[in-house]
C-alpha cells in the first residue's frame, strides 16, 4: 500500500513538472533557432565582404617590403604594387608575409656582400668624401651672354684680339650700336653710298703666318673669301691679293712636287720680286 502511495505521489510531481519542462524546451529551442540565424546572417555578411574585398584586390594594392640598401647598410621600405590577385584581405596578408619572407632570404645575400665591400667603414668614408665635396664653394659662372651682348663685346675687341673679321657681323654691329666696330671704318663713296671696311694695318697678313701651317689652305681661304687682301712679305712690302689670285697660287703650288713646293714657298714670301717672278709662272700655266 504504500509502494503505491509512493508511486502516485511521483506520478502526480511529474506531471506537475511536464508544463514547465515543456515550456523551458519551448524556450531553448527558440534561443537556439535565434542563434543559429545570427550565426547564419554573420557568415553570410563575411560571404559579401569577402567578395567586395576580392573584386577590389583584383584591380591593385600595395605591399610594403622591408629591403636592404647596400649603398647605406641600411633596411629601406620600399612599395610593391601587386595587381590581378583576387583575394580578400586575409589573403593579402597572407601573401604580404610569402613576398617578405623571400625578400628577407635576398636581403641576407645582399648585406653579405655589403660587409665584402667595406661596409660601414665604406659608406662612412664616401660619406666625408661628399661631405668635403658639398662643403667645397662652386666657382662661379658668368651669366650666359644674348647674342646682342655678345655681338658689342666681340665689336668692342680688335680684329686681331678676337674682334670682329667678318663683313655681315661688321654690319650688324653697326646697325646694333650705330658705328663701327673696333678695326672698322666706314667708307663714303662718291654717289654718297657707304660700306665698312677693315682698317689696313687690320687687313694686312704677313706671309710668314700663311706657311707657319700650310700655306695652301691659307690660301684656299683667301680664294674662297669675297674680298680682296694684303699680304706683307719678307722685304716689308705689302701686296694686295685677291680671292682669284689666290686661287691661281693654289692650284700652281699644287701642282708642283713636294719639292719643289718648299722652294717655292720660301722664294714668294721672301720680296716683291720673287712674289711676282712664281705669280707669272702661275698665270703662264
Amino acid at each position: 500500500m504504500k509502494k503505491y502511495t509512493d508511486f502516485r505521489s511521483e506520478q502526480i510531481h511529474i506531471n506537475e513538472i511536464g508544463p514547465v519542462g515543456a515550456t523551458i524546451m519551448a524556450v531553448s529551442g527558440l534561443i537556439g533557432g535565434a542563434f543559429a540565424l545570427k550565426k547564419g546572417l554573420e557568415k553570410l555578411k563575411g560571404y559579401k565582404d569577402s567578395q567586395k574585398e576580392k573584386r577590389a584586390n583584383k584591380k591593385g594594392f600595395v605591399v610594403d617590403l622591408k629591403v636592404f640598401n647596400q649603398d647605406t647598410g641600411e633596411i629601406d621600405t620600399v612599395k610593391k604594387v601587386v595587381r590581378k590577385k583576387r583575394l580578400d584581405n586575409d589573403g593579402v596578408e597572407k601573401l604580404r608575409k610569402k613576398m617578405q619572407k623571400d625578400q628577407d632570404i635576398t636581403n641576407a645575400g645582399l648585406e653579405a656582400d655589403f660587409i665584402d665591400s667595406g661596409g660601414p667603414e665604406r659608406v662612412k668614408r664616401e660619406k666625408e668624401k661628399a661631405d668635403a665635396d658639398t662643403s667645397s664653394p662652386e666657382p662661379e659662372q658668368s651669366p650666359e651672354q644674348s647674342p646682342e651682348q655678345e655681338l658689342r663685346s666681340k665689336g668692342d675687341k680688335d680684329p686681331k684680339d678676337g674682334g670682329i673679321k667678318d663683313d655681315g657681323e661688321a654690319n650688324k654691329y653697326k646697325k646694333l650700336t650705330g658705328k663701327a666696330p673696333r678695326g672698322w671704318r666706314t667708307f663714303t663713296y662718291k654717289s654718297g653710298a657707304s660700306e665698312l671696311r677693315m682698317n689696313k694695318e687690320d687687313r694686312v697678313l704677313k706671309f710668314g703666318e700663311f706657311i707657319q701651317e700650310d700655306v695652301v689652305s691659307d690660301l684656299k681661304k683667301i680664294s674662297k673669301s669675297k674680298k680682296d687682301m694684303e699680304i706683307k712679305l719678307g722685304d716689308g712690302s705689302e701686296i694686295p691679293i685677291d680671292p682669284m689670285t689666290a686661287d691661281i697660287f693654289v692650284k700652281y703650288i699644287e701642282g708642283l712636287k713636294s719639292s719643289e713646293q718648299k722652294r717655292v714657298i720660301n722664294q714668294i714670301q721672301r720680296t716683291e720680286r720673287g712674289f711676282m717672278k712664281v705669280l707669272g709662272k702661275a698665270h703662264g700655266e
